[in-house]
């Protein structure tokens, strides 16, 4: 698992607890972390389909984050994981041909992988990357249809999706993560100042309506 540890400034740390109440202290850290988190899950995301040509639909599902259960710790942790799933072979760039089946492509500088028998459709509203299945089917309204090829393949019922690879085995995970630190770390800065002034500075007044 890809970990990422950011900094804080203790000496703004230590500021923050001595101007603000207890109360104003942990809706600081809790709205800072919450906001940082989101950013750093959406720059793993933006470096991730940089690296491969992952679209941002599936990247989004594979990529999630655990945001701090309660408003009362004083130091609440925030989390983005990346789910070690295999990403469907459509969240790729694909090429589909009736003749040549379906060509796919990772990422760049990769070569692109052929799959015959492969074919591009949509099943009620997914569309996806397609196999015949090596089974017949054993639920619904073909059972007992269709029979299976020479080399196992099932007649017109049975399908499968086709899946693509991971994002770990695409790319080192832990190094798109460390790339963005410095960056992450300012970010965490910037909401903690942004807090910290929300309960510190005057509020405007609303402008006097003329009558």
């Amino acid at each position: 698992m890809a970990i990422l540890s950011l900094q804080i400034d203790p000496e703004d740390l230590r500021l923050m607890q001595e101007t603000l109440s207890p109360k104003q202290f942990r809706s600081a850290m809790y709205q800072a972390t919450k906001r940082t988190t989101n950013s750093l899950r959406t720059r793993i995301g933006r470096e991730i389909r940089k690296q491969s040509y992952a679209n941002r639909e599936h990247v989004d599902r594979a990529v999630v984050t655990v945001l701090p259960r309660s408003k009362d710790d004083d130091m609440p942790v925030g989390e983005v994981r990346i789910k070690q799933i295999k990403l469907p072979l459509i969240a790729f760039r694909t090429r589909a041909s009736k003749t040549r089946g379906v060509t796919a492509t990772y990422g760049p500088g990769q070569a692109p992988v052929t799959l015959r028998h492969a074919f591009k459709t949509t099943v009620g509203s997914h569309e996806g990357i397609f196999m015949r299945g090596r089974k017949l089917p054993s639920k619904g309204p073909n059972v007992g249809k269709g029979k299976l090829t020479r080399r196992g393949y099932a007649g017109r019922f049975t399908i499968i999706e086709v899946a693509g690879p991971s994002i770990y085995s695409l790319m080192n995970v832990q190094e798109v993560v460390d790339s963005i630190v410095f960056d992450t770390s300012a970010v965490m800065a910037k909401n903690l100042s942004s807090q910290f002034d929300r309960f510190t500075k005057p509020k405007t007044p609303p402008p006097i309506q003329s009558a």
